[in-house]
């Protein structure tokens, strides 16, 4: 809500993901603004084209590339958030080439907030198994220099590849440890808070006990 109660603001966040629903209901909503004699006084769409990945899910980038020709008569205002600060400038600059690639798109340029902070390189493998014995030589000749494993991390988008990673780490005799995130429902902890708290409403319900102890 804004200053005046009785007027608000709407703000709808990965807009870039958005459908050709979604803009519609938008555009119900612009109708519904102060300038209309509704109680909107304005509207947010958040959100980044450079993201956009549920395409398959009917989203419709163009509701972000071409926002300005949606909603009019609707005068938009565009406000950037240029400054990254999870990356350092080497993964940064990369990721703008990478952008400028895409002729669709809304024109802006990234800056690293934090400067420069190491090395960073791009290599394509014909296969799996060229990418596992490169990180398998690469890992070794770290250790070679001096680096702990307990310093290297490995991080792949799904468990399936990790398996055959950590089979060609234990062939090569080098250490690992897998550290697989789960849902949250499907952690032992999560368990064993639920079955401890479902005692309070029923003591007598010996299961319960069983599974917090099990959990645990």
């Amino acid at each position: 809500k804004s200053g005046d109660a009785s007027k608000l603001g709407v703000v709808i966040d990965e807009f870039q993901d958005s459908n050709d629903v979604n803009m519609e209901f938008v555009k119900l909503l612009s109708e519904c603004m102060v300038d209309n004699g509704g109680t909107i006084e304005s509207i947010m769409m958040i959100g980044d084209d450079a993201q956009s990945i549920y395409k398959f899910r009917n989203a419709n980038v163009s509701n972000m590339t071409h926002i300005d020709e949606k909603l009019a008569p609707k005068t938009v205002e565009h406000l950037f958030m240029s400054k990254n600060y999870r990356s350092y400038s080497e993964i940064v600059d990369v990721a703008n080439q990478l952008i400028k690639l895409n002729v669709n798109r809304v024109e802006k340029e990234f800056e690293a907030a934090k400067g420069e902070g190491g090395k960073f390189e791009v290599r394509g493998f014909y296969d799996e198994k060229a990418e596992t014995e490169y990180v398998i030589e690469t890992i070794k000749r770290l250790i070679d220099e001096g680096t702990s494993p307990s310093d290297i991390c490995v991080i792949q988008r799904t468990k399936k590849p990790l398996g055959s990673l950590s089979a060609a780490l234990t062939k090569a005799d080098i250490p690992w440890v897998m550290m697989a995130p789960v849902k949250v429902i499907e952690n032992s902890r999560v368990h064993a808070a639920v079955a401890l708290t479902d005692t309070f409403f029923n003591p007598d319900a010996t299961q319960n006990y069983k599974e917090f102890l099990n959990a645990l």
